[in-house]
């Protein structure tokens, strides 16, 4: 995490070289997907897959950025409640993007 923080602080110089690329890769694999579950039902349909991921990864990154408050929010409780978090994230998701 601190990594990436300093990344952007430092204007993402490095990150505007790799991430586009990167993200080919897997956007082509994903719209594939996206389009095969549309075509079967399991999909919903006109989901913008740039917004989807972002939102993604805005909910599971502020997990990690807020570990430690989040540590002494739970304290004893924070493998549970992580856990938890993952399934909400899990579940918000999904009944997000299918039918």
């Amino acid at each position: 995490m601190k990594i990436m923080t300093w990344e952007e602080i430092a204007g993402a110089e490095y990150a505007r070289e790799v991430i586009p690329g990167t993200l080919l890769i897997g956007m082509s694999k994903l719209e594939k997907i996206y389009e095969e579950g549309v075509e079967k039902g399991v999909f919903r349909k006109n989901i913008d897959l740039e917004q989807l991921i972002l939102s993604i990864n805005a909910l599971c990154l502020i997990t990690f950025v807020r570990l430690e408050m989040l540590r002494a929010l739970w304290q004893e409780k924070l493998e549970k409640k992580l856990e938890e978090r993952l399934e909400h994230i899990y579940e918000l998701v999904l009944k997000g993007i299918t039918t």
